[in-house]
């Protein structure tokens, strides 16, 4: 990889990562890639992903990858981050109702505003990332009984 690549690969993952990482720590990596600052900047990024324990696509994490054995850095920065190995794209319109989600969780969903955001996520077409992160939020369970609940639900 050419080293001119490396800045624009970085903007892409930024830009990826928006509404999954908080703005300041964006902005931080966004400042930082801006001043030639590319490993800081995916320093941040990973580091991010992995405190909050985000889920990212397999396509930014191949981003974060590569760019960063471009740069020679050790893989132990991007090795623990989670990744949604589901393909990619809108999937809502094979999901069974609001009403079928709680049966098949079989527990009392908690706070209507929980049911009233994933409803409204569902019926917005969101994507895999945006549903997995609100069922692990709203219901506090794990990323693996978050990705079982997609795949009962297919």
């Amino acid at each position: 990889m050419k080293k001119k690549a490396i800045p624009k690969i970085i903007d892409v993952i930024i830009y990826e990562l928006e509404g999954v990482l908080a703005p300041r720590d964006l902005s931080a990596a966004r400042s930082l890639n801006e001043h030639d600052e590319w490993g800081e900047a995916l320093d941040i990024i990973c580091t991010q992903l992995f405190e909050y324990d985000l889920c990212i696509s397999k396509s930014i994490f191949e981003k974060i990858e590569r760019v960063g054995s471009a740069m020679d850095l050790a893989p132990e920065m991007w090795r623990d981050i989670e990744l949604i190995s589901a393909p990619s794209g809108n999937f809502s319109q094979d999901l069974p109702p609001l009403v079928e989600l709680e049966k098949h969780l079989e527990l009392e969903v908690g706070p209507e505003e929980s049911l009233t955001k994933i409803k409204k996520l569902l019926e917005q077409g969101a994507g895999e990332i945006s549903i997995i992160r609100e069922l692990r939020r709203s219901l506090g369970i794990s990323l693996a009984e978050a990705m079982e609940v997609l795949k009962g639900l297919r």
